[in-house]
């Protein structure tokens, strides 16, 4: 999603990284399906490490190509396809803090704060209250 637009008129926009109203949410039913996912891609990257196959592992899983992976990039990229895999997305509406909270593919369902005002609740750097 590049841009949601509010109901109160913002367009909530999602055009780079590290957004204060933006959060990946992992359902609880989920989270253990994450976690042994991960586990075991990790694990496996772990164990070719080991046996001194790391290269051949890699080729394995991204191909021979100029533009594969080294092992800590590739670290980066299963915890970032493990996440992506099994999460959803929320927004916060910068202007009346409604929270969007994805249901499907490209549809959202909105939640409104009793405040009616962004709180940041999304932010490492909540607002103050």
């Amino acid at each position: 999603m590049s841009k949601l637009a509010c109901t109160c008129g913002n367009i909530i926009r999602d055009q780079t990284d590290s957004l204060p109203h933006r959060a990946s949410i992992i359902k609880d039913q989920q989270e253990e399906n994450f976690i042994q996912d991960l586990a075991q891609e990790m694990n496996s990257l772990l164990i070719a490490a080991k046996a001194g196959n790391l290269e051949a592992h890699l080729d394995n899983r991204y191909g021979n190509t100029p533009w594969r992976p080294k092992a800590a990039e590739a670290c980066y990229d299963i915890i970032g396809s493990a996440l992506l895999n099994s999460s959803i997305m929320a927004y916060e509406c910068q202007s009346c803090g409604k929270l969007w909270v994805q249901k499907g593919l490209n549809s959202f369902m909105p939640f409104n704060p009793e405040s009616g005002v962004y709180e940041a609740v999304l932010s490492i750097n909540p607002a103050p209250n």
